[in-house]
């Protein structure tokens, strides 16, 4: 995969289950059989965080990412959005990830994910991993 690969890689394990020939799926980059060219096929339109499934948390040991931080006694992280709408030359995530794009969760999806860590997980503070717009 190159670039986000959320939606590709699910893409590409489903056609690989049916069988079916990946190689034009954009976002995959692979290695021609013939010719052994690496071929890439392009990027893939970039997902926006709100129509991503929710994060698959009964599938990690969740547990083991609970602390204690000066926010409260059970902190756990959420990343609420990805992205950054500024050109910066230094930055190779700007113009290799995003384009010059900010994307963040809308305010109901991440108050939803916030309840679900409190009701599930039992946390008393998130910890927001964001880019700053």
């Amino acid at each position: 995969m190159r670039g986000h690969g959320e939606l590709v890689f699910r893409a590409l394990v489903k056609a690989l289950r049916r069988d079916e020939d990946p190689k034009n799926l954009p976002g995959l980059d692979y290695r021609d059989t013939w010719t052994g060219e690496v071929v890439s096929n392009g990027l893939a339109p970039i997902p926006h965080p709100d129509r991503l499934p929710d994060f698959p948390y009964h599938r990690v040991a969740m547990p083991r990412y609970v602390r204690r931080t000066f926010l409260g006694t059970r902190t756990l992280s959420h990343h609420s959005s990805y992205g950054c709408p500024f050109l910066c030359n230094f930055c190779a995530v700007v113009m290799n990830m995003v384009n010059g794009r900010w994307y963040a969760q809308s305010a109901e999806r991440t108050a939803w994910v916030v309840h679900h860590l409190v009701e599930h997980w039992g946390a008393n503070a998130v910890e927001f991993a964001a880019s700053k717009r």
